[in-house]
């Protein structure tokens, strides 16, 4: 879905680009809209565009096609953004859960490391995101040296076959592209997220700031999964 400024204020109109989450096996960008109805009202009236996406999930997708898809969704932004009237270099990304997961791939893996299937030539992945502020993301889908993973599922049917594959979680993790030069990230969490666990988001922006990369972290005290309250 693409929804043009409610309001012209900019030459080409920046870009708020939200994805669904849906635990990467639903995905519905017309609830992504109602979620962020608020968000989306405001910046379009200070001139921004909206857009969001739906792609493929699993069984019938690996979680490597599903960031493809969703890297799609830039390249797409990017081939038509003169019809749109919006500037390819100044997108935003969000996106809760799953989605958060996905918008921080699209903010911090490289464009080209992801286009299975993608029917853009190599020119489209001249996009830009310029900031992401996920809501409960997993940001690390492989388990950490004492066996923990900050996650309440397993990740096995996100990859070739449903086999667990580490080198693919790997890949597949925002955690393992943060360098100093990455995008400004704000991060939001539950403090009781018993779902994806609220060290996903710590961990991610203690990373951040070893590295020298921008990141900031609220927490919905005593918040769950959806932020509603837990006690």
């Amino acid at each position: 879905s693409f929804l043009p400024p409610a309001q012209q204020k900019h030459g080409r109109a920046p870009v708020y680009l939200t994805l669904p989450g849906g635990g990467w096996h639903s995905t519905s960008h017309t609830a992504m809209l109602g979620f962020s109805r608020l968000s989306i009202d405001k910046l379009r009236k200070r001139g921004w565009a909206v857009a969001t996406a739906s792609y493929r999930v699993t069984p019938h997708a690996t979680i490597d096609e599903i960031i493809s898809d969703c890297m799609d969704a830039g390249r797409y932004l990017r081939r038509f953004a003169r019809e749109l009237g919006i500037d390819p270099h100044r997108i935003f990304t969000s996106g809760h859960s799953a989605g958060g997961h996905l918008a921080l791939m699209l903010s911090h893996a490289p464009h080209a490391d992801f286009a299975a299937d993608s029917p853009f030539d190599a020119v489209a992945d001249d996009f830009t995101v310029v900031g992401c502020a996920p809501m409960s993301p997993p940001t690390v889908l492989y388990a950490d040296e004492t066996g923990y993973c900050p996650v309440n599922f397993d990740f096995d049917r996100l990859f070739k076959g449903g086999v667990y594959d580490l080198a693919a979680a790997h890949r597949a993790s925002p955690i393992d592209y943060i360098s100093s030069a990455s995008v400004p990230t704000l991060l939001f969490c539950g403090t009781h997220d018993t779902l994806v666990y609220p060290d996903n988001s710590t961990l991610f922006c203690e990373r951040s700031r070893k590295l020298g990369a921008p990141c900031e972290l609220i927490r919905s005290q005593t918040g769950g999964h959806c932020f509603e309250s837990m006690v």
